[in-house]
């Protein structure tokens, strides 16, 4: 899917349902918005070959936020999964 151009700031929020048959496949993404990397992105997948979910915000060059689940995300079934930056 490919999206118009936007702005990476401010409150925002995305939520789906999420399938995969490979959580440890190297640094796999669910969603990533941005203008390259690390320009004004926002990542969320699957950290290196962990399977645990990460989600990575960058302003600039700059590495803002990072988050990462301590559990394995499920493999093989379906999980919703959400994403809530306040900005």
């Amino acid at each position: 899917m490919s999206l118009p151009p936007f702005d990476i700031g401010g409150a925002c929020s995305f939520a789906g349902w999420v399938y995969s048959r490979n959580v440890g496949a190297d640094w796999a993404r669910i969603l990533d918005f941005g203008s390259g990397s690390p320009d004004h992105n926002i990542l969320l997948g699957w950290e290196s070959t962990t399977g645990k979910l990460f989600c990575h915000v960058f302003y600039s060059a700059t590495e803002r936020d990072v988050v990462t689940c301590d559990h394995v995300f499920p493999e093989g079934c379906w999980a919703h999964v959400a994403f809530v930056h306040d900005g």
